[in-house]
């Protein structure tokens, strides 16, 4: 998988501290200052800003990520497929 990284010009890629999926910009493994090296998962589309990923080594901070993402996108389903799956007539109530 291809990250974009921060990292400043004549430095080590691996060295930043942001980095970003290439075809996925909305999806971002980042430091967040005050915590020291441990890694964060922000994901404007999922609603999902900071999240600590409890790991210090990025390999690691993936994975969790990933993880984190699929439960998230399965949530979502489970919560919206009746509604998109619902083809009944529409009938109106007052509550």
């Amino acid at each position: 998988m291809e990250w974009v990284s921060n990292a400043k010009f004549g430095q080590p890629t691996e060295s930043g501290t942001v980095f970003y999926v290439k075809r996925l910009h909305s999806i971002k493994i980042h430091k967040y200052k005050g915590y020291g090296d441990k890694w964060f998962l922000s994901c404007p589309i999922l609603n999902m800003d900071t999240w600590e990923l409890d790991t210090e080594d990025f390999d690691e901070a993936v994975k969790t990520a990933k993880k984190i993402i699929k439960e998230r996108i399965e949530n979502i389903q489970e919560a919206f497929i009746p509604f998109v799956s619902d083809n009944s007539e529409n009938i109106f109530v007052r509550y």
